[in-house]
């Protein structure tokens, strides 16, 4: 059975959606209250127009248009619908990215102005998190920039490639740092525990007492 060649843009819609989503995380990290109501359905207006104008771009072709599109990228990428899908994504990103850090600044300034004691508060996890896909995305925007203006110096592999492994490092950051915060570790340390000397004594003492209860004699 052949496979649709619409399936290659299928979820490209979904790129426009990533700005939005730490957005709402980080509200509902910072509100208590927080819930999706249908106030937040702009934030998915990006991602309405990209399927539109991928119908333009792709969509709208017949399987041939398609192929062509598919495997001669240049023809995509110089079309101009679907180069200012590119644009707009990396500079969605940073949209919210500063949206991220001025909302973040103004939590902080409202626990400031409002709570006497927030030493004991951890935002580790807030700002690792703003970090990490700050500077990743300020980096996708960068090699943007590098590869498609009279910045290009014939770097777009390398730069690439140096992307690729910073989008690598930023995910395995966040997701040791998450899982060192969680208690999935604690599993591992009660079971280590369990092999101690202690342990074992006590097993054995137990044992003993079942021996013991049914051989009274």
């Amino acid at each position: 059975q052949q496979i649709s060649l619409n399936i290659f843009f299928a979820l490209s819609f979904s790129v426009f959606l990533l700005g939005p989503c730490l957005y709402l995380y980080l509200q509902s990290l910072t509100n208590r209250d927080f819930s999706i109501s249908k106030k937040h359905a702009f934030h998915l207006l990006p991602a309405i127009i990209c399927i539109v104008l991928l119908y333009f771009v792709y969509f709208g072709l017949d399987d041939q248009g398609k192929i062509v599109a598919l495997t001669k990228f240049s023809y995509l990428f110089y079309h101009p619908l679907f180069h200012t899908l590119i644009w707009a994504d990396k500079i969605s990103l940073i949209i919210y990215a500063y949206l991220c850090i001025k909302h973040f600044i103004q939590y902080k300034a409202y626990l400031h102005n409002n709570f006497s004691n927030i030493d004991s508060v951890d935002h580790s996890w807030i700002m690792l998190l703003i970090g990490c896909f700050t500077a990743l995305w300020t980096w996708h925007f960068f090699t943007m920039v590098a590869g498609t203006t009279v910045l290009d110096l014939g770097l777009g592999h390398e730069l690439g490639l140096a992307r690729d492994y910073f989008h690598f490092i930023c995910i395995q950051i966040l997701v040791f740092y998450s899982l060192s915060q969680s208690n999935i570790f604690n599993s591992f340390k009660q079971d280590n525990n369990t092999n101690s000397p202690n342990a074992i004594s006590v097993a054995e003492e137990n044992i003993e007492k079942l021996n013991q209860y049914h051989d009274p004699g």
